[in-house]
Formats: structure tokens, sequence, C-alpha cells
């Protein structure tokens, strides 16, 4: 697990989890791509195609299809791109998009799984919770305890959720939840191009997806590799 572990994640995570060696994005803009995991379409067919865009309300969501099976719902968004005007808070009973401090106005991993956990406490029963990070992105978020902001970094944020991992074991969810991680973009190809977010060479294409899923008492948790293409659709 440790040899091909593309997120950095911890074995504690790895042996648990399963993880899909060809993954493809719908999009290399994150508002598009969350459209595609939250409907089940690609941007041809939902229409959003820039962050600038909407996804209209005549789509039928994943958190409205939670909501109606008796889940609770909430998303934890740490900055822009991904706001209420992006029409992505349908379903969601909470939909926090407080932007965080100067200078990104950007939240950390750290204040996203507080405000999570928070949330989480305060009721009983089945959720569906997405945290949207871009501590990789911006990764002067990090904030020292004097106030100052510190270079982020890929450890700081796999510390961060192994962190969170603890509080949903702590909490006796962690078996019960199945947990996905993904990316939403691949890394920057140097490649010249007229716009990045327009760059669909395979190395920006191709994405990181890990899946937790829920165990039972009997069940044999295991790595496990999948080495078809997928595409995140597919969540």
């Amino acid at each position: 697990c440790s040899e091909s572990n593309d997120l950095g994640m911890s074995d504690p995570f790895c042996k648990e989890a399963v993880r899909f060696t060809h993954c493809y994005t719908t999009s290399t803009l994150t508002v598009p791509v969350l459209s595609s995991v939250f409907t089940g379409l690609y941007p041809y067919e939902h229409s959003v195609r820039t962050n600038s865009q909407f996804l209209k309300n005549r789509f039928h969501t994943l958190p409205e299809l939670a909501v109606e099976s008796g889940y609770r719902t909430a998303f934890f968004s740490s900055g822009a791109p991904l706001l209420r005007r992006t029409g992505l808070n349908q379903g969601f009973e909470v939909f926090d998009d407080s932007l965080g401090v100067k200078p990104n106005y950007i939240r950390n991993l750290a204040a996203l799984s507080e405000d999570f956990v928070t949330w989480r406490a305060s009721f009983s029963g089945p959720f569906f919770a997405v945290l949207y990070l871009q501590d990789l992105h911006f990764q002067s978020t990090a904030v020292t305890d004097v106030g100052e902001y510190s270079l982020g970094s890929w450890q700081s944020t796999i510390e961060g959720l192994e962190k969170l991992y603890e509080e949903l074991k702590k909490n006796g969810d962690w078996d019960n939840t199945e947990v996905i991680v993904f990316g939403t973009r691949g890394t920057e190809t140097g490649r010249l191009v007229a716009h990045s977010g327009f760059n669909i060479n395979r190395e920006r294409t191709q994405v990181p997806l890990w899946i937790k899923p829920t165990y039972g008492k009997r069940d044999v948790r295991s790595f496990r590799s999948v080495d078809v293409p997928v595409s995140l659709v597919d969540i």
C-alpha cells in the first residue's frame, strides 16, 4: 500500500480502502466536476462547463436523494469556487461556504474538520457530508499559534485527514461510514496550453480515488486495487 500510495494516505486508511488506479475526472475545473459527482452526468449533460456557471435545479442530485432516504446532509467548503451560487447547495440542509481569513480567503482542513465534527455531534443517525479542501492549491492557509501563516504541505494535509478519521472512529461512525477521497484534477504538466483550466492531457485528467467501504464485525479489512478505467461520474 505504501509503495502505491498516490495520496500519501496513512497505512491504516489504505489497509481498509479500495484504490482506483485509473480514475479520470470529467473536467479540470472544480464546479463541473462536483456537478458530475452529484448528478452522475457528464458536463455535456448537466451543462456546467466552467466555474462561473451553476447547476440548474431541474437536476435531481445525490444530496437530495440522501435527504429523501432519511439522511442528514451538509457541505463544508474551504472557499471559492464552491459557493452557494453554483447551485451545488441543492439537497444540503447545511451548506457552509463561509470565507476564510486573508490573504486567500480559504479555510484550511483543520477549520473544516472542526465544523464537521460539531455538526455531526448535534444529531444521531445516518448522514451524507462533503468536505471540499483547497489546502494543496493554496498552501499558505495554515496558521501558527501566533497567528502567522505557515507553508502547507502534503504531510500536514494527510495528518489533518488522519485526525478527521480518528474523530469518526471515536464517535463510532467509522465502520458504518463509506469514506470517499478523490481529487478534482491532476497535476500541472508544464505543457504549453492556452489556459490551465482547459488542459485535458492525461496528467491533468487522471486523478486519485480511494473508497473506504463500510465494514461489519466479521468482514475482512484489506487493501484492494481496481485497475480498470473509471470516471468520477461512476461514484
